[in-house]
């Protein structure tokens, strides 16, 4: 009888260490596992943040060479009214420089 309590000490405390040995190896895997996803996120969130940054810089040279044209198109405009203003001063001061005077005279 003494020799089966023994036998099942022994067969309990083998159960006991192999279960020992699954827990540990079990929190290892978790371990490696989560380590690992933690590595795929960030490695992810990384690509994001360049995809974001690339198309945010995409966008401001897409809107300065906008600007660049707007600008240019006002430009050429500006000088338009210019010039027609520049054809019409000379003939428009003359004409009323005529009429002040002649209302004065």
């Amino acid at each position: 009888m003494e020799e089966i309590i023994k036998e099942i000490v022994k067969i309990d405390s083998n159960a006991m260490e192999n279960k020992k040995q699954q827990e540990n190896r079990i929190n290892e895997r978790k371990a490696y596992y989560e380590a690992q996803i933690a590595a795929y996120e960030k490695e992810r969130i990384e690509d994001a943040k360049e995809k974001a940054e690339k198309a945010y810089q995409d966008i401001i040279a897409a809107a300065n060479e906008q600007y660049k044209f707007e600008e240019e198109r006002a430009k050429k405009q500006v000088l338009l009214i210019e010039n027609k203003y520049l054809q019409v001063e000379g003939p428009l001061l003359d004409t009323v420089f005529k009429q002040l005077f002649t209302m004065e005279a």
